[in-house]
């Protein structure tokens, strides 16, 4: 950066710290990116169904995913009850798999 964008280490007020602004993405990059969306509802499917696998090392990679990807961490901080919103999890889990399968 230039000593015009920056002061003491901050942006000058009115000027751009991105004056080209965001990278478009090139047609290959936008049509992999709408596969990978279209995608999503049967990667979570896949994810709900391996929390019945025998194997842990299955449960406790699908249940990672969903919980880090699939609900907030927020949300998971800030759930109440005895179960410590278990079951609230399970309840949006079954909801979710009802809505992918429609």
């Amino acid at each position: 950066m230039g000593a015009a964008v920056r002061i003491e280490g901050r942006f000058v007020p009115g000027v751009s710290g991105n004056p080209g602004g965001r990278a478009t993405l090139t047609p290959e990059q936008k049509r992999g990116l709408e596969l990978a969306r279209k995608a999503v509802p049967a990667a979570i499917r896949c994810a709900i169904d391996m929390l019945a696998e025998p194997e842990w090392q299955a449960r406790a990679a699908a249940v990672k995913v969903l919980l880090d990807k699939g609900l907030p961490r927020w949300a998971v901080e800030h759930m109440e009850g005895p179960d410590k919103g278990v079951s609230t999890l399970s309840e949006h889990l079954r909801q979710l798999a009802e809505e992918i399968d429609g």
